[in-house]
């Protein structure tokens, strides 16, 4: 087997993944995991894959298919693969705090 997604580089307080509160941010979203689980149970228009995955489209190609997830699996993300982009963003917030839905989406847009 192998690991998908990553895990904190360590526990201290200046993680970029650590709020400082107990709480991590995940660096990995639940649509990414549920979407090639969909795909295996044979969800594979994206009308339904949309209705599964509402939130699916705020992660374009940080998904993983079926074809990740499970030996012999055959179904991809469409539009995905070829060349990868590495994007390093810096934020500087004078508080940490949960971004609300709507605040999460709008900088799922953004970035």
């Amino acid at each position: 087997g192998r690991i998908l997604g990553r895990h904190p580089s360590n526990y201290g307080i200046n993680d970029q993944h650590i709020t400082g509160r107990g709480v991590w941010i995940p660096t990995t979203s639940n649509e990414a995991m549920w979407y090639g689980t969909a795909q295996w149970f044979g969800i594979t228009s994206n009308l339904a894959l949309n209705y599964v995955l509402p939130n699916k489209g705020n992660f374009g190609c940080q998904l993983y298919s079926e074809s990740d997830l499970f030996e012999g699996g055959t179904a991809s993300i469409p539009g995905c693969g070829g060349a990868v982009v590495e994007l390093q963003q810096t934020f500087f917030v004078t508080e940490s705090r949960l971004l609300n839905p709507d605040e999460q989406v709008s900088f799922c847009v953004k970035v």
